[in-house]
């Protein structure tokens, strides 16, 4: 399979590989920014006119929302056709270095707007909690515990900002070994924001949790009871045996 990959570049499969990181990276911050505006907009107004619009909006204007910027902007900044293998056995990316700079220097600089944006929005929560303390509605009070859940994804976020902003410090240095060492931790930088979702569900939404509790204690209670019922069988049989 790799001697196919590499021996037909038309295929563009580097290209969709290396394009492709980038495109899923655009799309998950992008997530999370419009998800911290649509804590922002119903905590703190809940009575907006654009609030109103997003909870009344149909699911394809919320996917036009969504899917539409990401993809304009992938498909503006990272189309790059020339990148490939660089042998069949190894089969490591071979990407120009201006390719690299391009790509890290845009990314650095939309982590660094898109995480200003959401520490401003979750300022202005903060700030929000702080004044209307004491006549914050139950409703609210859940679309705090929430606010939460969207927290731990922007530290993850964060985290992705701080690598760019490497990777591009090396690049402007002219220093390759300094890029392809430090690419060595994209997996941990991406994974962290893959994997960090789940928890945050878990332990901040609490319908999500309750189910679960509830689906667990259920199986627990069935599993008990069949198992006192085959007890209760056997005894039967038993009891049976003895009176014959």
């Amino acid at each position: 399979m790799s001697h196919l990959i590499f021996y037909h570049p038309e295929l563009k499969i580097a290209a969709i590989y290396y394009n492709g990181i980038y495109w899923c990276t655009i799309f998950r911050v992008n997530g999370i920014l419009l998800m911290t505006i649509h804590r922002f907009l119903v905590i703190v107004k809940p009575v907006h006119s654009i609030t109103w619009f997003i909870q009344q909006a149909k699911p394809w204007k919320i996917w036009s929302i969504f899917w539409l910027p990401s993809i304009i902007l992938s498909l503006f900044y990272f189309m790059d056709p020339e990148i490939g293998f660089d042998s069949p056995e190894n089969m490591s990316m071979s990407v120009d270095f201006s390719i690299v700079n391009k790509n890290t220097r845009f990314s650095s600089a939309y982590f660094l707007i898109t995480c200003a944006a959401c520490i401003f929005f979750y300022g202005s929560i903060l700030k929000f909690i702080k004044e209307e303390s004491h006549s914050i509605s139950q409703i609210q009070k859940r679309e705090i515990r929430l606010v939460f859940q969207v927290l731990l994804s922007f530290f993850a976020q964060f985290i992705f900002l701080i690598y760019f902003l490497i990777v591009h410090a090396y690049t402007l240095l002219d220093d390759n070994k300094g890029v392809v060492e430090t690419r060595k931790y994209w997996p941990i930088t991406y994974g962290t924001l893959s994997y960090i979702t789940p928890f945050t569900i878990l332990i901040f939404n609490r319908d999500v949790s309750r189910n679960i509790r509830n689906l667990i204690s259920k199986k627990t209670k069935d599993g008990i009871s069949e198992s006192l019922g085959g007890s209760i069988t056997v005894q039967r049989r038993n009891t049976g045996t003895m009176l014959i």
